[in-house]
């Protein structure tokens, strides 16, 4: 075994399919998972459990709870999002075994003091549940504040999450700056624990996103100063080195 030079895909997420459509969206036909496990096959083929780590999908369509454990079975993990929902519709979906938020405050309803909808999930939970895990892109989605917000009330669930594409300035690396700064640009633990043990956490990866004995040895480095990416290492050897690092070009900093 040899390893990657570059990054590993570690299980694709389905995000798109069932989902509440805004209501002036081009797309206004609301999907249906009555029919359960065999409404999620029929969409995404027998393969499902083997090619997806992932699947959002919003918790006030008719038969939602069901489908949630059909994925839960297949070991998916099921994430609320592109929603409308009550946060007890919410709460009930993470009692059925929802487990994240995707994109938190991201075609979600305005936050209401009497019904903060997926938001409330950051302080409520159902009697025996974990806390849900909740995912950012800190691209142009959010403003400063109020991933602030979010992450002060529940700095541990946070993840870092980008569609950047090759070329765009908002890669993960941009995302982890813009959370530091977003946060005062003091301890950047919370940013960096957002993009490294969060989200193994929320994939259930335990040799990934830490620094212990028995953990892949992928590592980033990055500039104090400003958190930028000085290199990369990928199963414990040197994958990419800012030019300016010394020895870069002969296998690693010294």
């Amino acid at each position: 075994w040899q390893p990657r030079r570059g990054a590993a895909l570690v299980g694709c997420h389905l995000d798109g399919t069932y989902v509440t459509p805004p209501p002036d969206g081009p797309h206004c036909v609301t999907p249906s998972l009555a029919s359960g496990r065999a409404a999620l096959l029929e969409t995404y083929g027998d393969d499902l459990a083997r090619s997806a780590a992932l699947l959002t999908l919003a918790p006030e369509l008719a038969g939602a709870a069901d489908a949630i454990g059909a994925l839960r079975e297949m070991g998916v993990r099921v994430g609320l999002g592109r929603s409308g929902a009550t946060l007890a519709q919410c709460v009930d979906a993470v009692a059925a075994g929802a487990s994240f938020v995707t994109q938190l405050f991201s075609r979600m309803p305005p936050f209401h003091h009497r019904d903060p909808g997926p938001v409330g999930l950051l302080v409520e939970t159902p009697p025996g549940a974990a806390r849900v895990h909740y995912t950012l892109d800190m691209r142009t989605t959010i403003s400063a504040h109020t991933a602030n917000l979010a992450t002060s009330a529940h700095p541990d669930g946070a993840t870092l999450v980008t569609a950047a594409e090759r070329g765009d300035d908002a890669d993960l690396s941009a995302c982890v700056r813009r959370l530091w700064e977003a946060r005062g640009k003091g301890d950047p633990c919370a940013a960096l624990r957002a993009a490294s043990a969060a989200p193994a956490a929320l994939l259930g990866l335990e040799a990934k996103g830490r620094l212990t004995p028995g953990a892949d040895a992928d590592l980033v480095l990055l500039a104090p100063d400003d958190l930028s990416v000085r290199a990369c290492f990928v199963g414990g050897e040197l994958a990419w080195a800012h030019p300016e690092e010394r020895g870069a070009e002969n296998g690693g900093r010294h």
